[in-house]
This record gives structure tokens, sequence and C-alpha cells, in this order.
């Protein structure tokens, strides 16, 4: 049987590995359009490698669709990512980056009829609280740093 949480965890884990790289690669100054294009070409060779194994290749109208639209969305999503790690902080911005889920959450209760459970519920004021302290101390962050350089 298959433990959905652990594969959720598990997936937690290689997205923060995959956060840290992108910000190394920033770092060593890669350019964010060069490096998600050579990305999805590993990407797409990774795809179609477990296209081969899984033996079926059903493509319909709904997968087409929702792969076209995901793809912007997703694109669009890591290029401003990787742009603002160019000179932003991984401390900072990888959290609120991050934070996505909980559009998803939102989403999921409003569209698709999901339970709005009091753990959901807590999980979203939670990123609302966090949203505002993060907030805070980054306007007291540059708040500092613009006295330093101003000095």
């Amino acid at each position: 049987m298959v433990d959905y949480v652990m594969l959720a965890v598990f997936s937690m884990l290689l997205t923060g590995i995959s956060d840290f790289l992108y910000k190394r690669a920033r770092i060593k100054r890669a350019a964010p359009e060069l490096f998600l294009a050579f990305q999805a070409v590993f990407f797409n060779a990774t795809v179609l490698t477990f296209v081969v194994f899984s033996g079926s290749l059903d493509i319909s109208a709904v997968t087409i669709f929702f792969g076209v639209v995901c793809a912007f969305l997703g694109y669009f999503s890591i290029y401003l990512f990787l742009k603002s790690l160019g000179e932003g902080y991984a401390s900072i911005n990888v959290p609120i980056y991050r934070l996505g889920f909980i559009m998803t959450a939102i989403m999921a209760i409003v569209f698709l009829h999901e339970a709005a459970t009091f753990g959901k519920f807590l999980a979203v004021t939670m990123y609302h609280n966090c949203k505002f302290h993060l907030g805070i101390n980054v306007g007291l962050f540059l708040q500092k740093k613009l006295k330093w350089t101003n000095s």
C-alpha cells in the first residue's frame, strides 16, 4: 500500500534540495532563461523514460489542456523565483515562493468543494501569521540595510 503522506514528505525534501541548488546556480550567475531551458531538456528526458517504462501512452484532451496551462504557469513561476534568487536571500524568497500551497488549499476548498476542516483553517491562519511576521522582518532588515548604505 502506498503511503501518500510519506510521498509528500519525500517530495518536500527533494523540493528543498532543488531550491537550495537553484540558489547555488544563481550565486554562480546562471541566467534563469538558460538555466530553465537546460533543466527542461533533462526534465523531458526523465519524463519520456518514465512514459516508456510505464507501458502506456494515453493522451487525452484533458491531459493536453491542463499540461499546457500548468507548463506555462510552472515555467513563469520558476522563472520569477529564479530571478528573485539572483540578488535576494534564499531564506526569505524560498519560504514566500513555497507558500503557494496555501493558494492550492484555498482553491481546492472553494472550487473543488473539499472539506474546510479545522486543520486547514489553522494552516491558512498560520500562513497569514507567517506572512505578516516575515513581512515585518523583511521590512526591518531592509530598513537597517538602507541605513548602512546611507551612512
